[in-house]
């Protein structure tokens, strides 16, 4: 194998962990493995074919960005933060609002949480910076956001540093319940590209 090949590869992911397959470590890929190198493909494919919807989306103008850029816009999403109403809960039939102030650029796709929580609310709003996700002012099944699903479940607006996520539960039990949730996205670098309704 050519070694400036070996050295490639063993740099990029030594910058970029995630990209690594299933027990290998970073910068260790060996590229004359045929099975490490057959998992690092198969890897990478599962990546681009998530990235190709978030681009036909229209989140950024991939023409626009760079080869870094492209490599770390392919590492997949990750959970970014959480959302808690603390310890002491939401009384019976009562409404809280959850307000998080993300201190990096990022796209939020997806919330997770416990059948236990959904169980127990209903999703009143979901807004990030001015815009509510939701297009009624109706209440939605806090079910809709099982972590059973690892599918994006609402679209957001590109989220700048110190613009709010904030969500509005309302507690359907007849007891004190503690809503706690994760929202998963992408973050980004700043600088990217995006179409102006993104910008």
């Amino acid at each position: 194998m050519n070694r400036y090949l070996r050295d490639h590869l063993g740099n990029a992911l030594a910058c970029a962990p995630r990209s690594c397959p299933p027990g290998v470590a970073a910068g260790s890929l060996d590229p004359c493995n045929p099975s490490q190198l057959a998992a690092y493909r198969e890897l990478r494919a599962q990546q681009i074919a998530q990235q190709i919807p978030m681009v036909r989306a229209g989140y950024w103008d991939e023409s626009t960005l760079t080869a870094a850029q492209k490599i770390e816009a392919l590492q997949g999403e990750a959970p970014m933060f959480g959302l808690d109403t603390g310890a002491a809960g939401v009384a019976a039939a009562a409404q809280a609002t959850i307000v998080v102030t993300p201190q990096r650029r990022n796209i939020p796709t997806r919330i997770t949480l416990s059948q236990n929580v959904a169980n127990a609310f209903v999703i009143d709003r979901l807004v990030v910076g001015a815009e509510n996700l939701l297009s009624t002012a109706a209440s939605i099944s806090a079910a809709t956001f099982v972590q059973d699903s690892t599918a994006p479940n609402f679209r957001s607006p590109v989220m700048e540093v110190g613009m709010d996520f904030s969500i509005s539960v309302t507690n359907v039990t007849g007891a004190v319940q503690r809503f706690t949730a994760t929202v998963h996205g992408r973050f980004l670098p700043s600088g990217w590209g995006y179409p102006g309704a993104f910008n």
